[in-house]
């Protein structure tokens, strides 16, 4: 069972949600009569948070951990996203009243705040600005979901994972020592590939200055080179 801990009704806290698009317009006082009926919990990883096909009853927003939203093609499972913290999980299906198209499930011991759907859905009923703002949030994922698939369609699988490998660090230029978040078959389901196309492209990235070394970690030697690989049209 998880654990359940009191709700979070703290500055740290209301800053932290205020730094999320999604809660960004609503005013402090609104957030904290959100909160008060809010549960954090802590999940242990293989926790089930919603499942497709079936309504979601909260929204969460997760603080700590990664968590796995995922579908089926052809009775496969298919990895949509890996939220981290920070990502919230749930609106989709929340707002449009439909059972949820996804799973969610915990890949690592995880801490999320949970907000019940009615008490999102009635505040939202009395404010015609914050159904305004979901409706851009909502927006603006839909456009970064579409520029993922473009890199799905139009990016070969070493660009895909360069991409993937540059989004990693925060320098511009030079060489770069990267730990891989997690394993790669993780990534590579991330990444809408097989296993053995991930150590192929991996490969290939060798040309470009890239390097795996033990314990997980992709020495990448020259940062602007990668970059212009990614970008070039195969």
């Amino acid at each position: 069972m998880p654990d359940r801990k009191a709700p979070q009704t703290d500055q740290d806290t209301l800053l932290q949600l205020q730094l999320i698009p999604l809660f960004s317009r609503i005013q402090p006082k609104d957030m904290l009569v959100l909160l008060a009926n809010s549960e954090t919990r802590s999940l242990p990883s293989g926790t089930l948070l919603f499942e497709r096909g079936r309504p979601v009853l909260s929204l969460f927003v997760l603080l700590s951990g990664e968590v796995e939203l995922s579908c089926e093609t052809d009775g496969q499972p298919c990895v949509v996203d890996i939220c981290r913290p920070g990502a919230i999980m749930g609106e989709a299906a929340i707002f449009s009243h439909d059972p949820s198209e996804l799973t969610a499930r915990t890949l690592a011991p995880s801490t999320v705040l949970a907000f019940p759907a009615p008490d999102l859905l009635a505040m939202l009923e009395s404010r015609f600005d914050l159904q305004l703002h979901v409706l851009s949030v909502l927006s603006l994922r839909l456009r970064g979901q579409v520029k993922q698939i473009a890199e799905l369609k139009l990016k070969t699988t070493a660009q895909r994972l360069g991409i993937y490998l540059l989004a990693l660090t925060n320098q511009s230029s030079g060489s770069a020592r990267i730990e891989l978040p997690y394993d790669k078959k993780r990534i590579a389901d991330e990444l809408g590939m097989q296993p053995e196309s991930l150590s192929r492209s991996l490969a290939k990235l060798g040309r470009q200055g890239v390097e795996s070394l033990p314990g997980n970690i992709v020495q990448i030697e020259d940062i602007a080179l990668l970059r212009q690989f990614c970008i070039t049209d195969d």
